[in-house]
């Protein structure tokens, strides 16, 4: 993980551009930050909107992300969601950052096929 002189993820750019979902939770588990693909598979246009409205990726996933606070480590998972007419599979990995955030999931698509 690279950090910037005030703290902030310098890697985000980088995640922003990626494909894959990727968010970020405070250490109560309230979404601060979500690149596009995230905001596109739940549906919302923003992380404002998103906490408004109480989105989240997947209940299972931010299970995992509890408990890789929780233990304060790394926890990984496979989850399946539906939309756009389709089932995806997704390994989810949540990697706990310190104590003031709880964890920076990354769900990616396992296999082309899904």
């Amino acid at each position: 993980m690279l950090r910037g002189h005030d703290g902030a993820d310098e890697a985000e750019p980088l995640t922003e551009l990626s494909p894959v979902p990727s968010w970020r939770v405070d250490g109560t588990g309230r979404l601060v930050w979500a690149n596009r693909a995230w905001l596109e598979e739940v549906k919302a246009e923003s992380v404002a909107d998103a906490v408004d409205r109480g989105l989240g990726f997947d209940r299972g996933a931010d299970a995992l992300i509890a408990e890789a606070a929780r233990l304060g480590m790394r926890q990984e998972g496979f989850r399946w969601t539906s939309g756009g007419g389709r089932r995806r599979a997704w390994r989810i990995i949540a990697e706990p950052l310190g104590r003031a955030e709880a964890a920076r999931p990354w769900a990616r698509r396992p296999s082309p096929w899904t």
